[in-house]
Formats: C-alpha cells, structure tokens, sequence
C-alpha cells in the first residue's frame, strides 16, 4: 500500500472515531476539496473500468445481456450502474453505498 493511501486511509479512521456531526461534514470537505478532476475524466475513468470489466466477463465467458446487477461502492458519482445499464445491456442495477456520498450537482450535470 503506498504511502498517500496509508494516510488517507489513516485519516478516514480518525474522522470515523468522531461524532458523525463533527466527522461527516469534514469528510466531505475534504473530499470536495481534493476531488478537482473534472466529470470528464471521472466518466473516461469509469468507462475504462468497465472496459476492464467487460474484457474479464468476456474471458470467463459471461455477458450482462438481461441480467440483473447489485453494484456496492457507488461512491461519489456513480458511473458504472450507467455502463452496466447502457452499455453492458443489465435489464436492472441496483446500487449501494454504506454511506451516502454521492454529489447531487454532479450526477444533474452527468444526466444532462
């Protein structure tokens, strides 16, 4: 685990030993703060992912087509219950986070 990740990580620990009053909205601060990509390069990202994805299914010769997905860890701009809905052809996604971190001003601009 590299160093950046072991701090991070560290330090979501630390906000999660705070009253979720005090450690929430710090957390997101945060991550608004260090989150500058722009939706852009999170959709090329997510759809690089799913690529990855679609080349594993494919060599263990499993398809999407019609079937029902569960994604857990939707994060802050879900991006893949679209590439499985759209473009892997899923007749449902149902996604899941354990918090609810998703940006509402950039999953409008992602709809548009």
């Amino acid at each position: 685990m590299s160093v950046k990740l072991k701090v991070k990580n560290t330090f979501f620990q630390i906000l999660n030993m705070l009253p979720e009053k005090v450690g929430y909205p710090i957390y997101h601060k945060v991550q608004k703060w260090f989150d500058s990509n722009s939706i852009y390069y999170k959709i090329n990202s997510s759809h690089n992912s799913f690529l990855t994805f679609e080349r594993l299914a494919k060599e263990s010769n499993f398809s999407l087509l019609g079937k029902s997905v569960i994604e857990i860890g939707s994060g802050w701009l879900p991006l893949m219950p679209y590439f499985f809905k759209y473009m892997g052809k899923a007749s449902t996604v149902e996604t899941f986070d354990f918090n609810y971190h998703d940006n509402n001003k950039n999953i409008t601009n992602l709809n548009k």
